[in-house]
């Protein structure tokens, strides 16, 4: 490997990556404006936020690869370039078929989709959707692309391909939008932007491109960690989807605010991403030192910033969004959604540390339960706020906040009793 492209500290990582995330962060946040401002909050909007999230669960297995990957690369990394390369090959070989088969079978659900949800906006959701749909099998690339980059510890590489992915997007949207006006733009240049980003990939990854489909007990034992945290991934992904669709049963702009307001409320999550850099450390060794770190760096970022969107969210949101045919009801909605994501802030980032620390520690039962919890008790809580109590968008995200705590609670819990069985995490 060249001597530029040897592997990172987490101490050097962790400000070249921030200072990559602050950008891409920058170009997401500018290309929402441009949507709010040049479109602001519609029907055709909702579509396209729900139609994203629809393909999100689809995705759900290419970014399953990720999970399985890393600590499986890693291993093989630290023994020598060339069970790398061995390793490499296999992931890309189960890759291959699986993004072929998961492709597929999105192909036909998507009709069932269209025919259950947003009925009064079914054609346009329907359209965006099959644009979007080539990205169900574009991002089994990204992700095993990303994985070989990340089990190198070359994080500055794979996040300037995050980079390229936002800025891309902002870029293409907010020249379409100026020059069309049309919701169309938002889907082509999504599409477009990725396949970018896999692009840039390629050109250090080239090495890695041979896929190898031969079954051997490895690869078996992948595919075993495989199912187990697909079944994770459908679970979690359809967390982030239920709030969607109780929100499609309220007033038009809801599904919109809601996202918007996610996307604000998690800021400091999209530029200090601490999440990869502690899965490579933890994958390389389990060690409460590491855990203990990164808690702590995790709640010096989240804490002051929750409390800052809690007490003026209003305001943040109209520096923020409010231009152009961005106002009113679209200020009001987003700001509630704000408010409530910001009290679960910290919950979001130290769940990520403890859900890898779970996963590294192969406690694929304490991860199922909680994943499944997890939706039982969102569409249960959804569902009293929403039509029992009649809290609308904010109880939506009141419910999503009260729900990542108890999730934290139990990792946390199921963390320190795993240490304590034969895989224990050292002191």
């Amino acid at each position: 490997m060249p001597k530029k492209f040897r592997p990172e500290t987490i101490k050097k990582a962790l400000f070249t990556t921030s200072a990559l995330n602050f950008i891409s962060r920058c170009g997401g946040y500018l290309k929402n404006i441009s949507i709010a401002a040049l479109l602001g909050f519609t029907y055709e909007t909702d579509a396209y936020f729900f139609a994203l999230g629809i393909i999100a669960i689809f995705s759900i297995f290419s970014g399953t690869i990720s999970s399985v990957g890393v600590p499986w690369l890693t291993q093989a990394r630290q023994k020598n370039a060339r069970s790398f390369a061995k390793a490499a090959a296999q992931l890309l070989g189960f890759n291959v078929w699986l993004g072929g088969i998961i492709t597929l079978v999105t192909l036909l659900v998507l009709p069932i989709v269209v025919n259950l949800f947003l009925l009064e906006n079914r054609l346009i959701f329907a359209l965006i959707l099959l644009v979007l749909f080539p990205t169900v099998a574009l991002n089994f690339l990204y992700n095993y692309f990303g994985t070989v980059l990340q089990a190198q510890r070359l994080f500055t590489i794979q996040t300037a391909a995050f980079s390229i992915n936002s800025l891309a997007q902002f870029l293409l949207i907010t020249t379409g939008l100026f020059v069309f006006r049309s919701i169309w733009v938002l889907p082509f240049s999504t599409l477009l932007a990725l396949v970018l980003a896999i692009a840039w990939q390629i050109l250090f990854v080239y090495k890695h491109l041979r896929p190898d489909f031969r079954l051997d007990k490895r690869v078996k034992e992948l595919i075993r960690q495989f199912l187990v945290f697909a079944v994770l991934g459908a679970t979690s992904t359809l967390y982030s989807v239920i709030d969607k669709a109780f929100a499609s049963y309220l007033p038009t702009k809801s599904i919109s605010a809601l996202v918007y307001g996610a996307l604000i409320a998690q800021l400091p999550l999209g530029i200090i991403s601490l999440n990869s850099m502690f899965f490579t450390s933890i994958s390389e060794k389990i060690s409460w030192v590491t855990i203990r770190k990164f808690t702590l760096i995790a709640l010096v970022i989240s804490l002051p910033y929750a409390l800052v969107l809690a007490v003026i969210p209003e305001f943040l949101v109209d520096l923020i969004l409010g231009y152009g045919r961005f106002g009113g009801l679209d200020v009001q909605y987003t700001a509630q959604a704000v408010r409530y994501y910001a009290l679960a802030l910290p919950a979001f980032y130290l769940s990520d540390i403890f859900n890898n620390t779970l996963v590294v520690q192969k406690a694929f039962g304490g991860l199922f339960f909680v994943s499944s919890m997890n939706v039982i008790l969102n569409v249960a809580a959804n569902y009293v706020f929403l039509f029992k109590f009649g809290l609308g968008l904010a109880g939506l995200v009141l419910a999503t906040a009260i729900v990542s705590y108890f999730s934290l609670f139990l990792q946390a819990g199921l963390v320190v009793y795993f240490s304590k069985t034969p895989r224990t995490v050292r002191q």
